[in-house]
């Protein structure tokens, strides 16, 4: 398989109508702006059981050309379908986003260039107050009282590790397919991976939200998954 410069890896379960619209224009946006042509673009289906996800993916399919579509038969979690999307093409550089691409154009492309520019394995973005100023309620409390402990307790190089925009290269790519969480957190131990090796260049990169993304609340099942491989990060981190 031939190597390209930059791959997009986005994860896809049961997204809203519409949403292949939103995320072409998003992804012209990018190659416009960061002028950057040898990108190759991957979606993961992780089981998706709306009906209009066929008819949209087509048209992914038909207007970006070199789209690698991947499908999980059963929902198998954001760790695992990235894991297998990032696994399946061979680029110089990774980035792993939304399926709506909630992170600004310029956000984007800062990832990418600190990873080009400053021969950077693993960027990570990092999220501030204006961020936390556009999610409400639970999910504010919950992110602000994680990313505490992970600052206080874990002593994390970078310590926004829920940031949904990250970026790395190949060795990153082999530390980020190393992680083993399927569904939330994934993210989470994949930086204390990399914050407990010392060969690995690891930078926080500020990103920002664009106008009128709306975030979702989290469900009940979701909050005991989080607390369960919680538990598994922790008892991981007392081994190091």
């Amino acid at each position: 398989m031939p190597i390209s410069q930059l791959a997009i890896i986005i994860p896809v379960y049961n997204p809203p109508k519409e949403w292949a619209a939103h995320l072409l224009q998003q992804y012209n946006c990018f190659l416009q702006k960061s002028n950057e042509t040898d990108v190759q673009l991957v979606i993961i289906n992780d089981g998706s059981t709306n009906t209009h996800f066929t008819n949209e993916i087509n048209s992914v399919i038909t207007q970006i050309s070199g789209t690698v579509i991947l499908h999980n038969e059963q929902n198998r979690g954001k760790g695992y379908a990235l894991r297998k999307g990032v696994d399946s093409v061979q680029a110089l550089y990774y980035l792993v986003t939304d399926v709506d691409l909630p992170y600004t154009t310029d956000s984007m492309i800062a990832v990418y260039n600190t990873l080009k520019d400053m021969k950077i394995d693993i960027a990570a973005g990092n999220r501030n107050e204006e961020y936390y100023n556009q999610v409400q309620g639970f999910r504010r409390s919950l992110s602000l009282l994680l990313r505490s402990f992970i600052k206080k307790q874990l002593q994390l190089v970078a310590d926004d590790t829920q940031c949904g925009l990250k970026g790395f290269n190949e060795t990153g790519k082999y530390m980020f397919l190393q992680t083993t969480i399927n569904r939330y957190l994934y993210d989470l131990e994949f930086m204390l991976k990399a914050s407990h090796d010392i060969s690995i260049r690891l930078q926080s990169v500020p990103v920002f939200l664009r106008n009128g993304i709306v975030l979702r609340s989290l469900p009940l099942k979701t909050l005991i998954q989080k607390s369960g491989n919680f538990l598994k990060i922790f008892l991981y981190r007392n081994k190091l």
